[in-house]
């Protein structure tokens, strides 16, 4: 999957939450452990 990005929106995101989009874009690849949210009624 290709992601693509506002250079502006991610220095916004760098100053709000300290890391780049590009390197966010990383917890797309590999494995991952999904679960269904049951704590509450939604």
């Amino acid at each position: 999957m290709e992601i693509e990005f506002d250079g502006a929106k991610n220095l916004a995101n760098i100053a709000k939450h300290g890391i780049s989009l590009a390197a966010a874009e990383l917890m797309f690849y590999g494995s991952v452990h999904e679960f269904a949210d049951d704590r509450e009624e939604f």
